[in-house]
């Protein structure tokens, strides 16, 4: 019995996908040939440090409203002032939350997500360079960009 093999392409989105047809009497064996193919192990690598991503950031926002007694009076700053800075926080965070989709997808998820990270960390150390309540302000509305 003879085989037969034919190779096709097949384009879903920005994903090129190479895979062979083999043709072996009635029934037909598809293997997907992508370089890209991530194994079982790597996959919950990355879901991982996606899933530690995630719970730092989310611990990183609330760190803020847990240190509010000692901000106030290291800063000496009002309640206005304190809501001043996490309106800022929320400005920039607002405005991102609508664009941050179509800078993912104009990125890509890889290079996307470590500029996020690398973003957050850097605008993170900046707040232990602030003296006055407007760079905090300012450092905040750094993070929420990120």
């Amino acid at each position: 019995m003879q085989r037969r093999s034919d190779v096709h392409y097949w384009s879903v989105g920005k994903w090129n996908l190479q895979f062979r047809v083999i043709f072996s009497g009635d029934t037909k064996v598809i293997r997907i040939m992508d370089s890209r193919y991530l194994s079982p192990r790597r996959r919950w690598a990355v879901a991982g440090m996606l899933f530690l991503a995630t719970a730092i950031n989310y611990i990183d926002r609330q760190t803020l409203s847990i240190l509010e007694p000692l901000l106030k009076i290291q800063f000496r700053m009002t309640s206005t002032d304190y809501a001043h800075i996490i309106n800022a926080f929320l400005l920039s965070y607002t405005i991102m939350y609508a664009l941050g989709g179509r800078i993912m997808d104009w990125l890509g998820t890889r290079l996307g997500m470590a500029l996020h990270v690398a973003w957050w960390s850097v605008a993170e150390c900046l707040h232990a360079l602030a003296k006055t309540v407007p760079q905090l302000s300012m450092y905040r509305f750094l993070l929420g960009i990120g």
